[in-house]
């Protein structure tokens, strides 16, 4: 049996194909980028017309470079024909599109958590857009401005998974939107929680803070009940505590 005749360490332009490396058709993979590029740019100028062959579709388009669907048509074509269908059929648009959501659930949900863990700051972007009517860039020059600090605790970013909350005057806007014009700034989650659950509310806010402050300052004994070590001057300062503001 006759060996297999060796192929050429080098190719007609003189490169290595030992290491470039050779196709499926035996041809220096080097000369085969530098055709392909070569005949796009003649399509692209004009200086070529090519029509039905397997690197170019009939309107023309590179499927090099836009790719080809399963069914094996150019990306292009198939994004306009499907276009245009949808334009001139509406009702069995939405009719397909109802079916497929109801029978690819799992799929969707997956493709949209992935999607979500993908673009993370367009997600920020639009979740901050849609709530509080400012956009991300906005929300990090307020980070910059506070110093990375949460302006209840004045702990900064890096102690918390989640990012600040934005925190708005409820009494201009109720609830958890915001016009855009009322925020005051960020903070981090208890703190927005304590505000919240207090309703903005400053004399609860200071009565807390002034609660607290009453029982540090007594210095009790650990050890002990705080309740049995109740004196005097404890319950006169609970008692003015409790007179309303």
């Amino acid at each position: 049996m006759r060996a297999p005749k060796p192929k050429p360490q080098f190719c007609k332009n003189n490169h290595d194909t030992l290491i470039t490396g050779r196709d499926k058709e035996g041809r220096c993979v080097v000369c085969r980028k530098e055709w392909y590029a070569r005949r796009a740019r003649e399509v692209l100028t004009g200086e070529r017309i090519v029509k039905n062959t397997k690197q170019f579709c009939p309107r023309n388009h590179d499927t090099f470079i836009c790719g080809r669907d399963k069914q094996g048509k150019c990306r292009i074509c198939s994004r306009i024909l499907s276009e245009n269908w949808n334009r001139e059929n509406p009702e069995a648009k939405a009719e397909y599109s109802a079916e497929y959501r109801a029978t690819h659930k799992e799929e969707i949900k997956i493709g949209q958590k992935e999607w979500r863990d993908e673009h993370k700051d367009v997600v920020k972007h639009y979740s901050l857009q849609y709530s509080y009517k400012i956009t991300l860039a906005q929300y990090n020059e307020l980070l910059l401005r506070q110093n990375n600090l949460c302006l209840g605790c004045l702990r900064p970013q890096s102690e918390f998974e989640k990012a600040f909350c934005v925190d708005h005057d409820h009494s201009c806007c109720p609830g958890e939107k915001s016009c855009g014009k009322c925020i005051r700034g960020l903070l981090c989650g208890p703190c927005n929680r304590v505000l919240g659950q207090a309703n903005d509310n400053i004399g609860i806010l200071r009565r807390l803070a002034d609660y607290v402050e009453v029982f540090t300052k007594a210095s009790l004994n650990r050890k002990v009940g705080i309740i049995d070590q109740w004196n005097e001057e404890l319950l006169a300062a609970l008692k003015e505590l409790s007179s309303p503001l």
